[in-house]
């Protein structure tokens, strides 16, 4: 099951600006994340199949570990929800953490151009949570995609949730990744 996540995942990463994007092999407990993203910098993500909501804390914990194990600038846990199919990637439900965003914002300074920051607090992001953040358009850089901010606990700290395609978006703006 991880593996058709994983698959799926990078094929449409190749397509939206990372031509680079390929499956990592398993490395037990100094696990480097599922996908690479970019080599220069590294950037990495911890892929899931959501079938019963998001599990912020245990898989950002684990995003965190495979960042320091990757030695990569940044991670992204990019997660599949029941309903949201193959065919609809950049919909899935993407997660940054805190120090991975501000990473991101100090290079794309108009970012708040393009994006609202609003605060909840569920731990658990059932898969009714995908509609709500993924009303837009087409159009890159619409304000009416908001990003989620969650305030885990504090071992996790601040996440950021969003569509997978507005994330990507928001890396390869920053200058990240390959062209969209």
């Amino acid at each position: 099951m991880g593996t058709a996540v994983e698959t799926a995942a990078v094929n449409w990463l190749k397509l939206n600006g990372f031509p680079e994007a390929e499956r990592l092999p398993l490395a037990g407990a100094a696990d480097k994340g599922d996908v690479r993203l970019c080599r220069h910098p590294t950037i990495i993500a911890e892929c899931k199949r959501a079938q019963r909501g998001v599990q912020l804390v245990p898989w950002m914990r684990e995003l965190a570990d495979e960042v320091d194990n990757a030695e990569a600038l940044m991670g992204i846990l990019i997660a599949k929800q029941k309903g949201v199919g193959d065919k609809r990637v950049g919909r899935w439900v993407c997660g940054m953490g805190h120090d991975a965003f501000m990473v991101l914002y100090g290079r794309w300074l108009s970012v708040s151009q393009w994006f609202d920051v609003e605060s909840v607090s569920p731990m658990k992001v059932n898969s009714q949570y995908v509609p709500m953040l993924d009303s837009a358009g087409e159009v890159p850089f619409a304000r009416v995609e908001p990003i989620r901010q969650h305030p885990c606990s504090t071992q996790v700290g601040t996440v950021f949730l969003g569509p997978l395609k507005q994330f990507t978006m928001m890396i390869v703006n920053a200058g990240y990744g390959g062209e969209v």
